[in-house]
């Protein structure tokens, strides 16, 4: 099998010994897929693999271990648990992809050193254990030009601002919070604490910062003021306050999906009026997705407006 380009195994039982002796015979391979493998435990990945430039693995549940000296991998997405990986000679990793729990700190402290040259992240935690903010590290994401973050547990927003400041390079920041969670630090709008600030870098290069679902949580209102205080090279920032997984197309031939939370939209729209739209400059583009009027009415429930 020296001509085989592309491996992919979906819910094959074979083991990582199994697995070591078919790579010897795979030197021209580019693309590995393992996903729903169950008896892997450690995957050995050879230096002979040369071309192999994409790496995917993913829901290898007895997967401990990753041991990477493939040395011109460009891409890697894993999906799993928290596990030991050895990237080996990492240099050409341009792309990560990673969705596993308690993933943000391991992120900002071990993949700097460990894929230095990275362009693309993209990570996802649906659990964390600690909801403190991330002390400052000496390590940066020199290269990182785009950055993608997606929580399914509600966070301190304003300490993401730390991976942000890591990477001096970065043109496009997005933040996608999963649709239903309750903020722990809901912002009331009558209430007159004082927003937090930290100290920052000063972007020169953001031009694009997204984040959908947002809702009146206070560190996602203070999240969006460090950035607009500190980004003087931004262009384009979208708050989508909306849950929809689709929008209609305003010709009345389909409707929105519907709001797991639609009184959030509103409260989020508010808070954006009062805390966030005075801070925007001339030169930025805000766009702010509310919920589409037609799809979703605002209905009057026992004495309160609601929007359906």
């Amino acid at each position: 099998m020296r001509s085989l380009t592309v491996l992919h195994f979906d819910r094959v039982a074979v083991t990582g010994d199994e697995l070591g002796y078919l790579f010897s015979s795979c030197v021209a391979s580019e693309q590995l897929k393992l996903r729903r493998c169950s008896k892997i435990t450690c995957l050995k990945i050879p230096f002979e693999m040369q071309r192999l430039s994409y790496l995917q693995v993913s829901v290898c549940h007895k997967l401990r271990t990753i041991k990477n000296e493939a040395p011109n991998i460009c891409s890697f997405d894993f999906l799993g648990d928290r596990i030991e990986i050895s990237l080996g000679d990492s240099l050409q990793l341009k792309n990560l992809d990673v969705l596993c729990n308690n993933v943000l700190r391991y992120a900002r402290e071990e993949f700097p050193s460990s894929a230095p040259n990275l362009e693309t992240l993209s990570i996802f935690s649906r659990h964390e254990v600690a909801n403190t903010a991330m002390a400052f590290a000496p390590s940066k994401f020199l290269h990182l030009k785009h950055l993608s973050i997606s929580l399914a547990v509600a966070y301190d927003y304003l300490s993401l601002v730390y991976f942000l400041d890591a990477a001096p390079s970065l043109e496009t920041f997005k933040l996608h919070v999963l649709i239903g969670l309750r903020p722990a630090d809901e912002l009331r709008l009558e209430d007159p604490s004082h927003l937090r600030q930290i100290p920052g870098y000063r972007h020169d290069k953001l031009r694009s910062v997204k984040i959908s679902t947002f809702y009146s949580s206070k560190g996602m209102v203070e999240l969006v003021s460090h950035i607009l205080e500190n980004s003087v090279s931004l262009e384009c920032l979208t708050l989508d306050t909306t849950d929809c997984s689709f929008r209609c197309s305003g010709d009345g031939s389909t409707r929105c999906s519907g709001l797991v939370r639609p009184w959030e939209a509103d409260k989020a729209v508010l808070a954006i009026e009062k805390y966030i739209k005075g801070k925007v400059p001339s030169t930025v583009k805000l766009d702010v997705v509310e919920p589409c009027n037609r799809c979703h009415v605002i209905l009057l429930d026992g004495g309160r407006w609601i929007r359906a």
